[in-house]
């Protein structure tokens, strides 16, 4: 093997590894791979200690594009704020917060800050996220809440949650979006060729000659091109992020890796401000967006038990269930309970001294005090098909 196809073997498992969508455990992942039919995707592998993992992206860029939208993080309420979220990827274990992390009632909290991906609450971490994007978006909001009257923030906590769900935010976004972002496409499409095709062509036939010089010359040509376009993209959509936006360009002027990958460092963080149910809807999705569904309102209908032992993360996670996340789903999901009490059959010939859980569908062999992973639900028969 030459140096010239040894750099380029090196070159291609460098931007594989840019090929990647980090995320948190309640995120998903929204990948198209041929065509402009989506799939939803959970995180591949998860690295506990970050609190985040990933999932592939489509590594052709002319093919595809990766969105990332997550369920609510933790539970907000008109007496305060708690770790401890009513949602929890299904199925999985609960995600359970730091160990340092508490329950706040509004009167007690004094300053709300971030620091890169982390949310404090009075010095002390409440919550990670796997984007700075999420923590000062979840700032802000509790934030506006915390400065309101005592009076008016219930009426905050609903509508913050009513537009959470929404899809007409992400729908005017995800339209002005694919608008703006065709010219940038065209020059990552061009670069992924001149990179992975005339690069080693003119090579194969010249090597070290000035004919690829030239080539050279003509590849960064093309990546200052999109790097300024990216710029100008992600100020646009991402005004307040200055310092991301600095450091991608600087990366992007001199890693075409970087540059390659510029529609999907915007279109990963498009969706931030909103859930998963609100971005199904205006994508055109594949037939496992109703099997992820029926797991969320599975998951909704007979959550995951979490031991709690303050009595302000209890009052708070059951105000945010019951006065304000499930009115809002019901409304935005209005069948799911018909798809939370589905189970899951069994064959004529087998046995019909079989049990499972009613939140994660994990069949049992027999009866057991309740499923391991979701927190000791009591588990029900299987029904013979």
């Amino acid at each position: 093997m030459g140096d010239g196809q040894l750099f380029l073997l090196i070159f291609t498992l460098i931007y594989l590894t840019d090929s990647v969508a980090w995320f948190g455990p309640r995120g998903f992942l929204l990948v198209s791979f041929l065509g402009r039919r989506f799939r939803a995707r959970r995180h591949r592998v998860y690295f506990a200690g970050f609190k985040s993992g990933f999932a592939l992206l489509n590594p052709l860029p002319p093919l595809g594009q990766g969105y990332v939208a997550a369920l609510f993080p933790f539970s907000i309420s008109h007496t305060g704020i708690s770790p401890f979220g009513v949602e929890q990827p299904n199925p999985g274990s609960p995600v359970l917060p730091s160990p340092k992390s508490q329950g706040w009632a509004w009167d007690e909290i004094k300053k709300i800050s971030v620091d890169n991906k982390s949310l404090y609450v009075n010095g002390r971490v409440f919550w990670k996220f796997s984007s700075t994007y999420s923590a000062r978006f979840w700032k802000e909001r509790l934030q506006s809440i915390h400065g309101a009257g005592e009076s008016d923030r219930s009426a905050l906590v609903d509508k913050m949650v009513r537009s959470y769900l929404d899809s007409r935010r992400p729908r005017r976004r995800l339209a002005v979006f694919q608008k703006a972002v065709r010219s940038l496409r065209f020059y990552c499409i061009v670069l992924f060729l001149q990179v992975f095709i005339l690069l080693p062509l003119v090579y194969a036939r010249y090597h070290d000659s000035l004919e690829l010089l030239w080539v050279c010359c003509l590849i960064w040509m093309t990546m200052w091109f999109a790097s300024f376009m990216s710029f100008a993209l992600h100020r646009r959509f991402f005004p307040q992020f200055k310092s991301e936006r600095w450091q991608h360009l600087f990366l992007s002027l001199f890693l075409p890796n970087h540059t390659i990958r510029s529609c999907d460092f915007l279109g990963k963080r498009l969706f931030y401000d909103s859930h998963p149910l609100a971005v199904f809807p205006i994508l055109s999705l594949d037939a496992s967006v109703e099997e992820l569904r029926g797991a969320m309102a599975r998951d909704i209908h007979c959550p995951a038990i979490i031991a709690l032992s303050r009595d302000i993360d209890k009052q708070v996670v059951r105000e945010f269930r019951e006065q304000y996340f499930l009115p809002a789903f019901e409304k935005v999901f209005p069948d799911y309970i018909d798809q939370a009490e589905q189970s899951p059959k069994l064959a004529e010939d087998d046995d019909d001294q079989h049990y499972y859980c009613p939140r994660c569908h994990t069949p049992y062999q027999q009866s057991a005090e309740g499923c391991v992973d979701c927190g000791g639900i009591t588990l029900e028969r299987l029904v013979r098909s």
